[in-house]
């Protein structure tokens, strides 16, 4: 690129002297955007070199990639010149219509050699470079990945995120064929195990932020005790440091941290999370704007986390926009899955993995708000994005919401020990019931856990008899105990755990329901429960504690 750079600043050079007045300005144009271009790629090379070094940080990896974007913009700015210049030279110098040829064939070189991303793999003279990806299922993740060269040898691989992804560990094989020679790398990331949301796009200075934080673990459910650092960055580098107890509360949803922080100067806050989940720590990078002055507030009313199965599998989003500038309407357009099944007043439309949602709204005192509810496929776990929202005013003018919003998708699954029904002597007590979203059509396997207590009889102990315990269903009792016990006596502790596993084939009913019941021969038994479905349709089912 520099060469053809450098060819075409010593044509112009010879050119100039020989050139009308007319031509003059635009030859010493393209000479000056030559030099420019020159500079930053000086510039870019230094950059690329240092990060270069053993065990470059990160910031120096991203400060080459910017230098080189700069440089190739700056080259493009140059190549734009010059070609205008060789078709004056062609039009109006009729003496110079060779050199002004010679100028056109080394911009196209120029052009052609300035191509450095390539998207799905790298196809290089004699190198070509695939990317695979393997979720955290095992199996391979449909990505297009983004391939940009920095350096000769050196490559920038950029995995975008999708609206709908299992959240996990991912595996990335990297294969390169050079010379006829194979090399292969493989790395593994985390992916959706920590996020955040914000209820703002932007915030003005003074205000509080409000944040909310969803930790998973590697196999993508919800972590209800996770210990979190925050640490949030100012625009004059001054770093506030949130913790689990000091200023992170948990929310009553497991898996959900609540935080906040009040803003001060105008700028952009820079955020890094960090979160211990049972397979060690995950971490998160965002940031959120502050200023005086902006175009639009934006404040969503939405799930961070969402369970389909106990709760009804339909889930309402709210957007408040309040106006700063001169205009009497809007157009709203949101972006969600395109596996939701949405219910609302807005035109849809459907692209790729996206349904794009547009309203054309009135403002009332500089304000209007949309709303829309969705329902999900019963799989889990995921993680879904929502957003960013556009808004289109003024003579096709945008103003986009900052960040997505995150829902995790994942159905409440603890077994609490100790706190349930209390079971009175003799009859048969509901402990848990579920009617999972399944079709008639389903094969349904089901797990019944109990787990029984002695409470406060005087005898201290509770006999079980066989059949005591019953696990019914649409077409009556499916599973029972054989054996029957005592707790509290020879053998057995106060505290007992029974287990009943049965398959309905009978296809009698859609979203049938399953009961778990109890009885007992001695007062006052404690005992709690759950249900598991397993349909050959949905592969998980549905969860009820009781």
């Amino acid at each position: 690129m520099e060469e053809h750079l450098n060819k075409t600043e010593a044509v112009l050079n010879k050119t100039s002297e020989k050139v009308s007045d007319k031509t003059a300005p635009m030859i010493q144009e393209a000479q000056q955007q030559i030099n420019e271009a020159q500079q930053q790629i000086n510039v870019a090379q230094q950059q690329i070199q240092k990060a270069l070094v053993q065990s470059p940080s990160q910031t120096e990896v991203k400060d080459a990639i910017t230098q080189t974007h700069e440089a190739q913009q700056q080259v493009q700015e140059a190549k734009q010149q010059i070609q205008v210049t060789a078709d004056q030279l062609i039009n109006t110098e009729k003496d110079l219509k060779k050199p002004g040829d010679e100028i056109k064939q080394i911009a196209t070189q120029i052009s052609e050699n300035n191509q450095t991303t390539q998207y799905g793999q790298w196809k290089g003279n004699n190198e070509t470079i695939t990317v695979q990806v393997q979720g955290p299922d095992g199996k391979p993740f449909d990505i297009q990945p983004q391939v940009e060269q920095i350096l000769e040898g050196k490559y920038n691989i950029t995995l975008s995120s999708t609206r709908d992804a299992k959240p996990g560990i991912y595996t990335v094989k990297t294969i390169l064929i050079k010379d006829g020679k194979t090399y292969t790398t493989q790395d593994q990331f985390a992916w959706g195990l920590v996020s955040l949301n914000t209820k703002k796009s932007i915030y003005r200075p003074g205000e509080t932020a409000d944040f909310v934080i969803v930790v998973l673990d590697n196999g993508g459910h919800p972590v209800c005790d996770s210990n979190i650092s925050m640490n949030i960055t100012n625009p004059n580098s001054q770093t506030t440091t949130l913790s689990s107890g000091n200023g992170i509360m948990p929310n009553i949803k497991c898996g959900l941290y609540d935080a906040s922080f009040t803003t001060t100067s105008e700028g952009n806050y820079t955020i890094g999370v960090s979160a211990q989940n049972p397979s060690g720590t995950a971490n998160f990078s965002t940031s959120f704007l502050v200023q005086n002055s902006y175009a639009f507030d934006i404040i969503r009313t939405a799930d961070s986390k969402i369970d389909p199965v106990n709760d009804t599998n339909s889930f309402n989003v709210q957007i408040d926009i309040g106006s700063y500038v001169k205009t009497d309407s809007v157009k709203i357009q949101e972006f969600v899955p395109s596996v939701f099944n949405v219910t609302t007043d807005a035109k849809v439309e459907t692209l790729d993995d996206t349904k794009i949602l547009t309203w054309d709204k009135d403002l009332i005192s500089n304000q209007t708000s949309i709303q829309y509810s969705y329902s999900v496929p019963l799989e889990f776990p995921k993680l879904y994005a929502l957003g960013p929202v556009q808004i289109t005013y003024d003579n096709n003018k945008t103003f986009n919401e900052a960040r997505p919003w995150f829902v995790a998708v994942d159905p409440e699954s603890g077994f609490h020990k100790g706190s349930g029904v209390v079971i009175p002597l003799g009859v048969d007590t509901t402990i848990a019931t579920v009617k999972p979203a399944v079709t008639a059509s389903d094969n349904k396997f089901i797990i019944a856990a109990f787990y029984w207590k002695i409470g406060t009889s005087v005898t201290n102990r509770t006999k079980i008899q066989a059949n005591d315990l019953k696990l019914i269903g649409p077409t009556g009792r499916i599973a029972t105990n054989v054996q029957g016990y005592n707790l509290g006596t020879g053998g057995f502790t106060n505290m007992s755990t029974t287990i009943l596993i049965a398959n309905d084939t009978s296809h009698t009913t859609a979203s049938p329901t399953y009961t778990l019941t109890a009885k007992t021969s001695a007062a006052n038994t404690v005992g709690s429960g759950q249900i598991i479905v397993i349909s050959n349709a949905t592969q998980m089912g549905s969860i009820k504690i009781s």
